[in-house]
């Protein structure tokens, strides 16, 4: 006994870009079994979400790599001090509050602002995440490890978690270009 799918309907249909606001024409027409061509891929809809995610991923990488040294490096040094303990259990801390909050406020941001802006906002975070690493430094030569420092990790830690969302957003906002 064999089984086969039904054909798919062949419609054409307009779609609005959730990530630059252009009405796209969406089709399936396209041949399901002939290869993409390269040349096709390189066009801004598949071009620019390509760049933003690198970009993305690049200062979330240089974010991640600078953390713990920061948070283990004297602070004479330029870091915080910290001991591995304190380290991972505050890099622990970021996981659970990024997965909480992400399934918390994303939706809800996405819905009331649109990918494209919770894009940019978040994109925009890491802005304030690479300024905290010196203006917290700075309080902790001349305060020592106290509440002002473990409220600007809490910014951070905050802010890192929107910058995240950035993410999600993009991939979101793709989602719109490949529906059928």
């Amino acid at each position: 006994m064999t089984f086969q799918t039904l054909p798919r309907q062949r419609t054409q249909e307009k779609s609005k870009s959730a990530f630059d606001g252009e009405a796209l024409n969406i089709s399936s027409n396209a041949v399901e079994d002939s290869p993409v061509s390269i040349r096709s891929l390189f066009v801004p809809s598949v071009l620019i979400p390509v760049i933003n995610y690198g970009c993305i991923a690049t200062l979330e990488i240089v974010m991640f790599a600078l953390q713990p040294l920061f948070y283990s490096t004297p602070i004479e040094l330029g870091g915080l001090g910290f001991d591995p303990i304190t380290i991972g259990l505050w890099m622990g801390a970021f996981g659970i509050v990024n997965g909480v909050l992400q399934i918390m406020i994303f939706a809800p941001l996405v819905n009331k602002f649109g990918p494209k802006t919770v894009f940019r906002i978040c994109e925009g975070c890491f802005i304030p995440i690479f300024a905290l690493f010196p203006i917290t430094n700075i309080i902790a030569r001349q305060y020592g490890i106290n509440w002002l420092v473990w409220f600007l990790l809490t910014c951070s830690l905050v802010l890192g978690v929107l910058m995240d969302m950035a993410f999600g957003a993009l991939v979101f906002a793709r989602s719109f270009l490949y529906r059928s």
